[in-house]
């Protein structure tokens, strides 16, 4: 029901908490073509999320099916077999040129963006190498002030040059233009319409300049019918799954006081933090990157379209897929420590240790390394599938054992054995 008024309004920020699972069946996602359907030979029906980005010239294709194993062993023998490699691959393969400096040398972007997704994109763009001109209103990206002395934009804005234009004037605005006339990359974060009327519109530059990449990085896709509303950070890691998964039961955790309205929003809020917002902005580089790349192979310009819930959706690709027969995505239990006693932290005589035991091999090296024999020999915990049925019991034995020592005594005792624990 508050999802209906918000969304009535056009002008709240605001996401149900969902599954991963639930999330594909959003009506922004499904509605923007970030969902597909592809026909397995395995499974049927398998619905997934789809490309990583919309590239308008370009576009990404979900292809065949997840193959078989092997199943391609022949064909691809076959083609080896014939085809002599070309002396560029040889020559790249026997004698490496030296380096001739960051990959993205020579690459200007030009920056029109706030706060986190696409600042922390172009950041990664600057690290490769990039020229980055960022434009920000007079007194600065509001990010500049949301915490003391503006630490949290140290990162937003490493590796950049930063420009004040007020875009609300003419001769802001043509400057502006001018800037993007002669970038190689624009990126922006505006709503729906605004870079139009800032004369920074895809279209209108594209007229003159062919080979621009336009990147714009926005809450909802530009098919859906949310294109035009504001979002926040929080949105996408709630409405996508990622916020409930590390949350565990605070999700639905009743809460008939007010002192546990505000336990569990302040746990709700500890789980949607820090990730939507660096999810997107690895998706945004990472589309920005792919379109240089096809400008570089078919001197086209494009522009790409970047969305905070495809991003986060993404981000949970291990369970944004559905099939007949498909298992829920395991928890991280009622404390949060982990989905199974093999897989999870443990609390020992001085601080955390995360172990990582998924086959036979490691859990006996795991008894050997911990002076446990008798953990391998038990027939509760002898095999995979036993120690899942006993998983309560084997998560108890464990937490005593790892509370004898400290977390630094056990990394070095496990990493030595070839076991995955570490501090």
């Amino acid at each position: 029901e508050w999802m209906d008024a918000f969304r009535a309004n056009g002008n709240v920020a605001a996401e149900p908490f969902l599954t991963t699972a639930e999330a594909l069946h959003h009506p922004d996602v499904v509605a923007n073509g970030d969902v597909v359907t592809i026909d397995d030979p395995v499974h049927g029906a398998v619905r997934m999320v789809g490309a990583l980005a919309e590239l308008t010239v370009t576009p990404a294709v979900v292809g065949r099916p997840a193959p078989r194993v092997g199943e391609h062993t022949a064909e691809v023998l076959a083609e080896v077999a014939t085809e002599a490699p070309s002396p560029s691959v040889a020559h790249a393969v026997t004698a490496p040129s030296p380096q001739a400096g960051r990959p993205l040398a020579g690459v200007l972007v030009v920056e029109f963006a706030t706060i986190i997704a696409a600042p922390l994109s172009t950041s990664m763009l600057a690290d490769l190498g990039a020229r980055v001109v960022r434009v920000e209103v007079t007194d600065g990206d509001p990010y500049r002030h949301l915490v003391a002395h503006g630490t949290p934009a140290a990162k937003t804005t490493a590796g950049k040059e930063s420009i004040c234009i007020d875009l609300k004037t003419p001769a802001g605005r043509a400057l502006a233009r001018r800037l993007a006339l002669r970038a190689d990359v624009l990126v922006h974060n505006y709503r729906p319409g605004v870079a139009d009327r800032l004369g920074l519109g895809f279209d209108e530059l594209h007229a003159e300049h062919p080979g621009l990449v336009w990147v714009s990085v926005a809450g909802y896709g530009r098919h859906s019918p949310s294109a035009g509303r504001p979002a926040t950070h929080p949105c996408a890691g709630a409405a996508m799954g990622g916020a409930g998964f590390q949350a565990g039961g605070a999700v639905t955790a009743p809460c008939p006081t007010l002192d546990d309205v505000r336990e569990v929003s302040r746990q709700l809020i500890r789980a949607n933090e820090s990730n939507p917002d660096p999810n997107t902005s690895a998706v945004a580089a990472s589309a920005t990157l792919l379109a240089l790349l096809a400008r570089a192979r078919h001197g086209v310009g494009q522009a790409v379209y970047v969305n905070m819930l495809a991003a986060n959706l993404y981000a949970n690709a291990d369970d944004a897929l559905a099939y007949s027969g498909k298992a829920d995505r395991p928890g991280a239990g009622a404390e949060l420590v982990g989905p199974s006693a093999c897989y999870r932290l443990y609390r020992t005589a001085a601080g955390w240790l995360f172990l990582a035991v998924t086959t036979d091999a490691e859990f006996r090296r795991l008894a050997v390394a911990a002076d446990r024999p008798r953990l391998a020999g038990d027939p509760r915990f002898a095999t995979v599938a036993a120690r899942g049925e006993h998983d309560d019991a084997l998560g108890q034995a464990l937490a005593a054992v790892f509370a004898t020592r400290s977390a630094d005594a056990w990394e070095t005792a496990l990493t030595a054995a070839g076991v995955a624990g570490v501090r």
